[in-house]
């Protein structure tokens, strides 16, 4: 998919289609003009996947490129929606999501919000989530992601920042049913929720009964609470986290840390070199590590995992990579 119009296109037929569907979004910048944003209902079982970052012609994807949802400021980025017929996996990866605006309903940059009485698995992986609002004075949660899984649900390698909501999870509004979330290797900074006071669930909100797994996540200057749980028997395991509150305490809390990420700079979100999170990760969460981190290079590249969407590639972190822009979407942010 190359044009706005075809992206929307192919989520019209993936909806409709029971087989498994992939939809590979070339690299660029592409903004919905429905009020919904890029928009389906999945009526049909069957997996689908959308990926950005693609060569044109779709023969092949750029190591860490992405493909840029723009909602412009005026209405949210993309919004996947289940119905009672919907069974199989959603994946969602290598997009960014800037300057969309929800409501009550919708997040402001993506909602995968499946029907919960069914099964479908939701994975959202290496994508970045920045400039994004929620702003609906009820019911306005998920600035950037706001996801329901009856299933499995897996939040990997991706970056949230500057996101706000109005009510709950500036970052993300998280929600599971099912068996298992598992929010692995995240970068979650100075997203907002409400007033941003001390009790505000302004980065990620998780809420549901299924196993929580919250690892090697940087939660980190947010405006109000860091992580607010809201799921019982959360398994907390060496995060970055300045903040924790929520209705319910973790049954397990071990190797989580304190301290300043060391962020290249306030608009690189990478590591530096002296970071304390390198090497500093859980080497064996559930269901194990991703082969790759959020710049689409070896997710364990030392002895440990680093914490953190981005692994330090000791290899090539000399300054030649350049860094990533989406476009003028974003208001000129530069991301890792």
């Amino acid at each position: 998919m190359d044009t706005a119009a075809e992206l929307q296109s192919a989520l019209n037929a993936a909806a409709a289609s029971s087989a498994d569907d992939a939809i590979h979004v070339v690299m660029g910048v592409y903004a919905p003009t429905s009020v919904n944003g890029f928009f389906a209902e999945l009526d049909a079982p069957g997996d689908l996947d959308i990926s950005g970052g693609w060569y044109p012609g779709c023969i092949a994807r750029l190591r860490g490129a992405r493909s840029t949802i723009d909602g412009q400021g005026l209405r949210p980025g993309m919004v996947l929606l289940g119905t009672s017929t919907s069974e199989g996996h959603l994946s969602v990866s290598h997009l960014n999501f800037v300057d969309g605006l929800g409501d009550g309903i919708h997040a402001g940059g993506l909602t995968a919000n499946p029907y919960v009485a069914v099964h479908l698995d939701v994975t959202i992986d290496a994508n970045r989530f920045a400039g994004n609002e929620a702003v609906d004075s009820i019911n306005g949660g998920g600035g950037g992601l706001r996801t329901v899984a009856d299933g499995t649900l897996v939040i990997s390698n991706n970056v949230f920042v500057d996101n706000y909501a109005r009510n709950w999870g500036g970052a993300a509004l998280l929600h599971c049913e099912g068996l298992l979330a598992r929010i692995v290797g995240n970068t979650v900074t100075r997203n907002e929720a409400s007033t941003g006071s001390a009790t505000d669930a302004s980065g990620v909100y998780i809420g549901g009964d299924c196993l929580v797994e919250v690892a090697n996540d940087i939660l980190w200057s947010n405006t109000g609470l860091d992580l607010a749980l809201y799921a019982e028997g959360a398994r907390l395991h060496h995060n970055d986290l300045a903040g924790l509150g929520g209705g319910e305490a973790p049954a397990i809390s071990v190797g989580n840390v304190q301290v300043n990420p060391q962020f290249v700079s306030a608009t690189n979100l990478r590591l530096r070199r002296s970071s304390p999170l390198i090497d500093a990760g859980y080497d064996t969460p559930i269901d194990g590590l991703t082969a790759l981190d959020a710049d689409g290079g070896p997710r364990l590249a030392g002895p440990h995992v680093d914490i953190g969407a981005c692994e330090l590639d000791r290899l090539f972190d000399d300054g030649f990579d350049p860094l990533f822009s989406p476009a003028a979407a974003s208001g000129g942010l530069l991301f890792p």
